[in-house]
């Protein structure tokens, strides 16, 4: 069992993060939590916050980088996907990833071949240039939701 603290904030006071926590901006993309991430100190990558997904997903051009991808045969993964289906991806280890001051180390994370037409409808996984954060890296904090603030703040567990 997965256990994942997610918490809503309505007209709470300001919360601090303890020790490898941060607090992130909030955007939404069609009604989706997204957070920038970092991804071994590069570019800001934007992640769909996503409760439902157990393994998190970084953008292909990212994914090709990143240890792993490009051994002679890379771990493949099978995931099952937004409509039910079992979709496969390639599994590769990032040595960081940075969502503001809160900071993984030697992470597992996962990336789709680029014919997307697996993912036909874009959402399942961080289809673009989008990643998906999943129950692996939110089930680290007690993750807290702040819309009138428009924030999410990440406390370590």
């Amino acid at each position: 069992m997965i256990e994942m603290t997610l918490e809503l904030a309505e007209n709470a006071p300001v919360h601090v993060p303890g020790a490898g926590g941060a607090r992130l901006p909030l955007d939404l993309l069609g009604g989706v939590v997204t957070v920038d991430g970092r991804v071994e100190a590069g570019d800001p990558i934007p992640f769909l916050l996503d409760t439902g997904s157990p393994r998190s997903f970084v953008p292909t051009r990212i994914g090709r980088t990143l240890a792993g991808a490009t051994a002679r045969r890379p771990t493949r993964a099978a995931f099952t996907g937004a409509d039910g289906r079992t979709l496969w991806a390639t599994e590769v280890h990032a040595k960081s990833l940075a969502l503001g001051a809160a900071r993984m180390v030697w992470l597992p994370l996962l990336f789709l071949p680029e014919d997307h037409g697996q993912d036909p409808i874009g959402l399942t996984l961080g289809s673009g240039d989008r990643g998906v954060l999943g129950a692996d890296v939110l089930t680290r904090y007690r993750v807290t939701l702040d819309y009138p603030r428009r924030e999410v703040v990440l406390d370590r567990r």
